[in-house]
């Protein structure tokens, strides 16, 4: 070979060895997904569950919208409302779950892929007969409160607010305790920064949210108007913060999450009673309120819980006995059957994918067990004693009622734990 040729193909060689090549691309970290609610229920068979299976799809941190999720019953039968549902802008995908016939643990499966799954459990157990399930005792509350509020996040239950006598919310107190049912014990956190009674509670995202009350400096002798104030807690840093505040001051209303919003019905001042029939919603990812559609009529001191992604408002003062529900799918209500001996305020919380309800004047022992499939009321077995104004949640197919007050004992305020076993 000629020598210029053999330098122009070393020359060429060398050139080629010295050009930058592409970079390589980085690998990309797998789709991960965490359960967030809906796991662990109990239910009767047939039923629908109250509380939906929520799941969230993530790489690395940050949230993805548009992934499919597939869900499917694996074990004892029942049904799933969507076999196939795509995440929203927060990587979030829920669906209704209706359990099997027969006694025994049901499950679903949410897969994205064959080794990336969240697995949810429900036992169903045998249809209650009338005036069935025992109360039992729990750890007594670190001071006697009525007028206080609760939320569960995670595994724990966390109280806040109050006062410790009846005085037209005047002192309301800053206490935020939580219990954890696990071990029936009591643990202090951070004081919220504003005192109040008669508040709401609420969880959203892993974050709890005081809302609205009344308090000290804001009571005069013709006047016991409600708060404004919204505060939320962060049970990893031990911190409160403000957000945004009610559209108007709120004391006896009731708050619900449904679909990752906190809805805020009714309430108003205590004194003069002037209730109001707004629905006020809570969007905690712009931390802004907006307008909802309003009830019928104004409630006070009533009860309202989400049941298969409805609205059920129930009770309130004076002496109401009557049931509505709100239907978001078609922005429209509708009047149920009433409360057969409660009445005026109650407490009531979703247990079981029914309406479970308590405390009204003069029978503040009555138990009533409100069925969607069937608009039937039913009893249950009646709390001993009975109380009014306390704080009432769900854990684990349990109902919790914390401290309140019993009009039988003159108002006093009660430091009792009462647990109801279906």
């Amino acid at each position: 070979m000629p020598r210029a040729m053999l330098a122009g193909l070393m020359t060429l060689g060398i050139a080629c060895s010295t050009d930058e090549t592409e970079p390589e691309d980085l690998p990309t970290a797998p789709l991960r997904m965490e359960g967030i609610s809906g796991d662990h229920q109990v239910g009767v068979p047939l039923q629908l569950l109250g509380e939906p299976l929520l799941i969230r799809v993530l790489r690395d941190t940050k949230p993805l919208a548009g992934v499919q999720v597939s869900w499917a019953v694996i074990g004892g039968g029942g049904s799933v409302s969507e076999d196939l549902i795509l995440t929203d802008a927060q990587g979030r995908a829920q669906i209704h779950w209706t359990l099997g016939a027969s006694p025994g643990e049901n499950r679903v499966r949410a897969s994205i892929a064959p080794e990336t799954e969240v697995l949810f459990r429900a036992a169903v157990q045998p249809a209650c007969a009338e005036a069935c399930g025992q109360w039992i005792e729990g750890a007594p509350l670190t001071s006697k409160r009525e007028g206080l509020a609760a939320a569960v996040i995670g595994d724990l239950i966390y109280l806040v607010g109050g006062d410790h006598g009846f005085d037209w919310c005047e002192p309301g107190t800053p206490i935020l305790d939580v219990y954890d049912p696990s071990t029936n014990s009591w643990t202090g956190r951070a004081p919220m920064p504003t005192p109040r009674n008669g508040l709401m509670a609420a969880q959203v995202h892993g974050q709890l949210f005081a809302l609205g009350g009344c308090g000290a400096g804001t009571i005069s002798a013709n006047s016991v108007p409600g708060l404004s104030i919204t505060e939320r807690y962060d049970p990893e840093t031990g911190q409160w913060a403000d957000a945004a505040p009610l559209p108007y001051g709120v004391a006896g209303g009731s708050a619900v999450v449904l679909d990752g919003k906190i809805l805020v019905v009714g309430g108003g001042p205590f004194w003069p009673n002037s209730p109001s029939s707004a629905v006020s919603v809570y969007d905690p990812v712009v931390n802004s309120w907006a307008q909802g559609d309003p009830m019928p009529e104004p409630r006070i001191q009533h009860a309202a819980v989400v049941v298969g992604g409805q609205l059920y408002v129930l009770g309130g003062q004076p002496d109401r006995r009557d049931l509505i529900r709100f239907d978001p799918a078609t922005r429209e209500w509708t009047e149920l059957a009433s409360m057969a001996r409660l009445n005026g305020p109650v407490s009531a919380v979703e247990l079981n994918g029914q309406i479970f309800a308590t405390a009204s004047y003069g029978n503040t022992g009555v138990v009533e067990v409100y069925d969607p499939a069937t608009n039937v009321w039913s009893r249950r077995a009646d709390l001993p004693g009975g109380r009014i104004d306390a704080a009432i949640v769900t854990w684990k197919g349990r109902v919790y009622i914390f401290g309140g007050n019993d009009d039988t004992k003159h108002w006093q305020p009660q430091s009792a734990t009462s647990i109801f076993v279906p």
